[in-house]
């Protein structure tokens, strides 16, 4: 622009004073900073040329660029009340500019970050508001989409879900960049699942995944199949779970995503009782990756699988050398998982898991030192699991481990604390309180 103008100014015929280049050059210089979107630094500049050129021809223009750059400044800086009070200030003075409209979806966007999502709602249905008139002329598709998201967001946290998505069905024709078509999809599953419609979502995320492309990052479309696999689990449909997670398995999928469909794979073989299938699965994974510390819930789950499989041999009735070799299998698992420092959500589990099978080997074979090694995971289980079920039962197999250790004061005290202390969990009374109350008179 400025090259422009020295150009014209060195035609013949067209003499330009210094006053007038200085203007000039003012201008555009605060111009520049504006279209570039360095608000403080236009808001500054166009005040200065207020200052310095008061009777300019292009003060009209220059005090309408500042209150924008103005309010544009104090969204930057997190002022949303202050910003959007400019932003409607602007409205007002300049209700049929073209950017009249960008002025009102950004007074929405501070109001619903301000806390006031029903404002925000209010003026972006305006009907003699200045995005109403643009959406209904069409005009500048981009944003306007812009202006439904922003509407979208505030019908989500007034929790009016039917509306929300009735916008989102409105902002598909303004969709149109490959990004906004799949930023759409995405908002749209995210709804329906607030709403309860699962199934829906579930369809949302294929179709989310589907527009991603396969030239989008691979990170986002594993996310994709991840969010569509967990929601067709939710509404019920396994399968269209299964194909969803299994997507995740393909190779260059990032590790954490692969360690996800494996769980939810395993843990969808084992709602259907293939514990085979499970522990195939589950044994794949691991041999690629055996030293990784981010595997102990695949050990553990693997460590659950391997004891159940135990259990539907005939368990410590019918302690065949293939059964104790599963149950083998199965504290090793659990050991491994115990052996890479895993978070208290896992470990507690682990302890627990490694217990039971550590216990069931000592009964198999009467060996006194598993019983004691039994006893110091569930005694370490009992102090991370969380108050319930499993934590009650860590405590009374602990108190079996003394009892069995000819230690009857000690198993008593554990005993007596799961009759006082969880008597009050429905899943303790119904399979522990009566055989604690037993082995506590054995005690």
């Amino acid at each position: 622009m400025v090259a422009a103008w020295v150009l014209a100014a060195l035609r013949p015929g067209l003499p330009v004073s210094a006053a007038e280049g200085a203007e000039q050059l003012a201008y555009e210089a605060a111009v520049r900073d504006f279209d570039l979107g360095q608000w403080e630094r236009a808001y500054q500049s166009l005040g200065t040329f207020e200052s310095q050129f008061p009777e300019s021809t292009l003060k009209a223009e220059v005090t309408r660029r500042r209150l924008f750059a103005r309010a544009e400044t104090e969204f930057s800086k997190n002022e949303f009340p202050a910003a959007a009070a400019s932003f409607a200030e602007y409205v007002r003075q300049y209700p049929t500019d073209l950017r009249a409209g960008i002025a009102a979806i950004r007074q929405g966007q501070c109001l619903l970050k301000a806390g006031d999502a029903a404002g925000a709602v209010a003026v972006l249905d305006a009907p003699d508001g200045p995005f109403a008139r643009q959406l209904a002329g069409g005009i500048s598709p981009d944003v306007l989409f812009g202006g439904l998201r922003v509407k979208v967001e505030a019908l989500r946290a007034l929790k009016n879900w039917d509306a929300a998505i009735a916008v989102l069905s409105q902002a598909e024709p303004l969709a149109q960049s490959p990004a906004d078509k799949a930023a759409r999809l995405l908002v749209l599953s995210q709804t329906q699942e607030e709403a309860g419609q699962l199934e829906a979502a579930a369809q949302s995320a294929e179709a989310w995944l589907e527009a991603l492309g396969e030239n989008s990052p691979v990170d986002r479309r594993a996310e994709a199949a991840a969010r569509a696999g967990r929601l067709w689990t939710q509404a019920g449909k396994p399968a269209a779970a299964e194909a969803a997670f299994s997507r995740n398995l393909a190779p260059g999928i990032p590790l954490e995503r692969q360690r996800e469909a494996v769980l939810e794979l395993t843990d969808s073989a084992l709602a259907r009782k293939d514990l085979a299938a499970a522990r195939e699965r589950l044994q794949s994974f691991l041999a690629a990756q055996p030293a990784n510390p981010a595997n102990a819930l695949l050990r553990l789950r693997l460590g659950q699988t391997l004891f159940q499989q135990f259990q539907a041999s005939g368990g410590p009735t019918n302690a065949t050398p293939e059964a104790l070799a599963l149950l083998s299998l199965a504290a090793g698992q659990f050991g491994e998982g115990l052996s890479n420092s895993p978070p208290p959500d896992v470990a507690g589990p682990l302890n627990l898991g490694r217990g039971w099978a550590l216990w069931q080997e000592a009964s198999a074979n009467n060996a006194i030192e598993r019983f004691r090694e039994a006893g110091t995971h569930f005694a370490a289980a009992a102090s991370l699991l969380p108050r319930g079920l499993d934590q009650a039962t860590a405590r009374f197999k602990l108190a079996d481990v003394y009892l069995r250790l000819n230690q009857p004061a000690a198993a008593l005290t554990n005993y007596l604390a799961v009759t006082r202390d969880y008597a009050d969990l429905p899943a303790v009374q119904q399979d522990l309180l009566q055989p604690a109350l037993i082995q506590t008179a054995q005690a």
